[in-house]
Order: C-alpha cells, then structure tokens, then sequence
C-alpha cells in the first residue's frame, strides 16, 4: 500500500505553472492598456471631426441665408458685441454657460441646415467643459461680416480654414472662423 502511495506523489502532471499563467497575463494586460489608449485616440479624432463638420455645415447654412436674404447679408441681431449658441437645445446656454441661445437666429437659418443641430460633444475646458458652437454679427445691419468660435480637443488640432491658437493648460484647441478673412472652407 506504501508502493502505490509514493507513485501516486511522484506522478507528473502537465499544465501551466503559476509564473507562465502570470506571464501570459501580464502580456495580454500590455496589450490591452495599449489598444484602449488607440481607441481613445480614435474617439478624440472622431468628436473633433464631427465638431468640424458640424461648423462646415453651419458656415453653408450661413452663405446660403446671406444670399437668399441680400438686404440683411448674414442673420443679424443688431448685437455686433455679443455671441450666440447656434443650434436649438433644451439647455439654457452653451460653451461653458456663458452664451445664451437665440430662438430668433436659429429660425433664421433653419431653412437652410436641418434642425438646426447643436453641439453635443464636450470639450473638457478647465473645470468643466464646453459645448456648442458660437456664432457673432460683428456689424449692425446689413452684416456683411461673422464669426463663429470653437474648441477641439487636444493641442494642435486641426481647425477648418482658421486656427487661432492653442491653450496648453487646458489642452485644447481654439478654432475662429472669421468670414471676412475665410471665404472658403478647405
């Protein structure tokens, strides 16, 4: 009885030993920290696109008003200092709170882009973060000049035709398009 009891303790089984299950772990777990960290990139790239899109569509919108509505040039609220939300949200304000939405700007270029949309992607600024994209008049009637201001995540983004200038502490990009200096878009 002794006899089969020590082969029993002596026989050698096959498997894994606990360093290689450990190996193999950390190997799987590098790869995935470096996947998620592409993912990010993409996703970064992708909101700052849309972003993008989103003010070329507005820019159009814009042009068109212009040329439908000569005697105005571009929608005009006779507040040449003051910048309003394009888009129509349920929220009060955008771009950190600071600007109001206007009903009576969104109505005049709803003709001419769908919606109109506003900005839902944020862009962490500081403390908090900003959302929407802000258009400003920076004339009395008729308006023959706009601008429309924007942040895109991260430092160095590429802007539609216009950048501007970039914050490092808060890592983003600020993007002004300026209808006077701009006349076309890339």
């Amino acid at each position: 009885m002794l006899l089969i009891n020590m082969k029993i303790f002596n026989k050698k089984e096959s498997g894994f030993t606990l360093i290689e299950l450990l190996v193999v772990i950390t190997i799987i777990g590098l790869l995935a920290s470096v996947i998620l960290v592409s993912l990010e990139d993409a996703r970064t790239k992708g909101k700052n696109s849309a972003k993008n899109q989103l003010v070329e569509e507005y820019i159009k919108a814009l042009e068109l008003y212009r040329s439908s509505h000569p005697e105005e040039g571009y929608p005009n609220l006779n507040t040449p200092l003051t910048y309003y939300c394009l888009g129509e949200s349920s929220e009060p304000k955008c771009f950190l709170n600071f600007y109001d939405y206007n009903s009576d700007l969104n109505d005049k270029i709803k003709e001419f882009i769908a919606g109109p949309p506003a900005d839902k992607i944020s862009t962490p600024f500081g403390s908090g973060d900003v959302k929407g994209v802000i258009y400003n008049c920076s004339e009395n009637a008729p308006c023959s000049k706009y601008k429309i201001k924007w942040y895109l995540i991260g430092n160095d983004e590429k802007c539609i035709k216009g950048i501007v200038g970039n914050n490092p502490m808060s890592n983003i990009t600020t993007c002004v398009f300026d209808s006077e200096d701009n006349l076309e878009i890339n």
